[in-house]
């Protein structure tokens, strides 16, 4: 709604969606090899379900989020406000999931 509003053409909508994409497929890769060197042995079956089960239910509790956010403003807002909301909601879970990421600490690169 915001790039419609602000007069953005296709094709940079297109390319963010390119990059987001991008960005969404190197994470899931990272998340692996993270998985991999931070299990004990005998333990990285379990984990990468863990990761796996944690990724599809944060999918499926945030997209009802974003749906019950557009629920409850779309008659009342208009499109830019109700999209805003939503972006800015899921902002704060993603800022949020950053935070407590950092619990991880210092990986080592393999082979370093």
């Amino acid at each position: 709604a915001f790039s419609a509003w602000a007069g953005f053409g296709l094709w940079v909508i297109s390319g963010c969606y390119v990059v987001s994409g991008l960005g969404a497929g190197l994470m899931s890769s990272v998340s692996s090899v993270l998985n991999m060197q931070l299990s004990e042995e005998g333990e990285l079956g379990r984990n990468t379900s863990s990761i796996q089960l944690a990724d599809t239910i944060g999918n499926a509790v945030f997209t009802g989020m974003a749906g019950t956010i557009f629920a409850a403003l779309h008659l009342i807002s208009p499109p830019a406000v109700v999209f805003a909301a939503i972006y800015a909601s899921l902002c704060v879970v993603s800022v949020l999931a950053a935070c407590v990421s950092s619990r991880i600490g210092k990986i080592e690169t393999i082979g370093g």
